[in-house]
């Protein structure tokens, strides 16, 4: 069995300040995967990322849009521009420590396996974990959370099923990928997506797993934070809430 071929998706949007802070770095970590291409997948951005990003990294593709939409059409705009097996879809503001690529494509090679997450935490919030993902129904609402739970050992090295693949730092077989349709961008400008690519995948029996096969620091909105207010953020997220229940729940 060969070993697949991975493309590294960045959606970005003004995010010139975040790349020049992640993308060297994330690009020699990444440099341990053959045949890789890295994909910035611009937004529509205004603050001269595009020529700044050929201007320092000619061997990175730039997929440009001519207006900003939001996170699902930028992610989904660098998959369909990809040639990979496997899309590793990667925020602007993540910052990898550690990653052992073999093991993640290792367990995506199994035939029931849709997407792998690394280990994702915050560090501005005393580390909090954002690999964990699940969902559960109390008071005739479905409830979704984000945690490592105490009876857990972060260090066992075992992978675990989760909810949904945090779309930040999301490997997952590309065919599968657009079998689904990808990122619905019903769910513009962000939140939820990754929540409903994943629960589509686990409908056609597909798994999504944890995998602590690496730390990646996630800079948490970083971008959203300079353009929504916390209000307008908690109302977004609140609506995307009532789409994915009355889109995918019956």
């Amino acid at each position: 069995m060969h070993d697949p071929t991975v493309s590294v998706i960045i959606p970005s949007f003004n995010g010139k300040h975040l790349l020049a802070r992640t993308l060297a770095h994330n690009l020699s970590v990444l440099e341990s995967i053959p045949m890789v291409e890295v994909i910035v997948s611009d937004d529509g951005s205004r603050d001269g990322s595009q020529a700044w990003l050929r201007a320092h990294f000619p061997h990175v593709t730039v997929v440009e849009s001519a207006q900003n939409r939001g996170f699902a059409w930028a992610a989904h705009s660098g998959a369909r521009h990809s040639a990979g097996e496997i899309l590793f879809f990667l925020n602007n503001d993540m910052w990898i420590d550690t990653l052992d690529v073999d093991r993640m494509r290792r367990v995506l090679n199994q035939e029931d396996v849709f997407a792998v997450v690394p280990e994702i935490v915050r560090p501005s919030k005393q580390d909090a974990f954002e690999s964990m993902t699940w969902g559960f129904f109390k008071g005739g609402w479905m409830s979704t959370e984000s945690y490592l739970p105490d009876n857990i050992d972060r260090t066992d090295g075992v992978a675990r099923t989760v909810l949904w693949a945090c779309g930040g730092a999301m490997w997952v077989k590309r065919e599968r990928y657009m079998a689904l349709g990808g990122f619905d961008v019903m769910f513009l400008p962000f939140y939820f997506e990754d929540l409903d690519l994943s629960y589509r995948a686990w409908q056609r029996g597909w798994r999504c797993l944890y995998v602590p096969c690496g730390r990646i620091l996630h800079d948490h909105q970083a971008t959203i934070a300079t353009l929504y207010s916390p209000e307008q953020v908690q109302a977004i997220h609140l609506q995307h809430y009532y789409l994915f229940l009355w889109k995918n729940l019956s």
